[in-house]
């Protein structure tokens, strides 16, 4: 179940080198694929994640990865995870869930994903309370 969140950590953070994060009017933090999709009045205070998928190649992550916990089914998880589009809704549906907008608003988190840090993120709390999230269990079924 760990490799799954780290996945969706992942993928929503690193699904395009474009990403958005802007706050409405409410509160409520969003993420856009593109600044086209900000609303005009938020643009202004849109901040590009800059985040690639590039950014942790399997290369980088493979010491982290033995040097913290086994996560070697990533790349596995991945590949059957792109291809399900069921699932990649359930991804992007989750982009806006409030556990989710938390982690992928605290810069610990962004650095480990992008570095690959994996150790950070398995000995952090909001992570591992993801592991409970109805939606992410959803996910984890369907990829089972």
């Amino acid at each position: 179940m760990k490799k799954l969140i780290l996945f969706l950590l992942l993928l929503a953070t690193a699904a395009h080198a474009e990403t958005y994060k802007w706050t409405d009017s409410a509160g409520t933090i969003h993420f856009s694929e593109s600044l086209a999709e900000v609303p005009a009045s938020y643009r202004k205070s849109a901040r590009p994640l800059g985040i690639s998928t590039s950014t942790a190649s399997p290369a980088a992550t493979s010491g982290s990865t033995k040097s913290s916990n086994d996560f070697s089914g990533v790349e596995n998880l991945k590949e059957r995870m792109l291809q399900d589009q069921g699932a990649m809704e359930q991804i992007r549906a989750l982009q806006n869930d409030p556990e989710m907008q938390a982690l992928l608003s605290d810069p610990n988190v962004i650095r480990a994903v992008q570095s690959g840090d994996y150790s950070v993120l398995v000995n952090n709390p909001s992570f591992l309370r993801l592991l409970n999230n109805p939606r992410v269990k959803e996910i984890g079924k369907r990829m089972q």
